[in-house]
Parts: structure tokens; C-alpha cells; sequence
């Protein structure tokens, strides 16, 4: 309704389909070039500090639990003594 009261005539709405998984990856990269300049900003400011902020809790809770051995596998410390 318009703020006269009277209703508004609106187009109808585009028919919709299902998409395949081609059509939506091409739409998402699409969009990524299209829209890189917005995105990288975003990146920055949301997922650089949320994972600097993973990495210095990971470190805190678990540093001195899991240990890499000389081996390349991984070793459990329990309260610093080796496993």
C-alpha cells in the first residue's frame, strides 16, 4: 500500500529454479571479482583479528599440552611431564 492507501502494482517476481552446483560456484566467484574491492576490507577488519585472536588462545590453553615430537607426529604432555 502506498501512503495514500492505494495499492501498488508490482511486477511479478522472476521465476526461480534450482541451481546446480556449477551455477552457484560460478555466481560466487562471479560476485568475488566483481565485488573484490569490498571484500578484501571485510577480510581485513573480520577474519585477520578473529584468527590472531584463535592462534593466542590456541597457544594459551593448549601450548603446553600438545607438542610436535622430532618425529613430525604429535606428542601429549600432561602438566609438562612427557607422555
Amino acid at each position: 500500500m502506498s501512503q495514500s492507501g492505494v495499492p501498488i502494482d508490482l511486477p511479478p517476481p522472476p521465476p526461480l529454479r534450482p541451481k546446480s552446483v556449477g551455477e552457484i560456484l560460478s555466481t560466487a566467484f562471479d560476485l568475488y571479482g566483481r565485488y573484490w574491492r569490498t571484500l578484501i576490507p571485510l577480510v581485513a577488519v573480520v577474519v585477520v583479528p578473529l584468527t590472531i585472536l584463535q592462534y593466542a588462545l590456541d597457544e594459551v590453553l593448549w601450548g603446553d599440552v600438545v607438542r610436535t615430537s622430532t618425529d613430525g607426529g604429535v606428542d601429549i604432555v600432561v602438566s609438562g611431564e612427557e607422555a
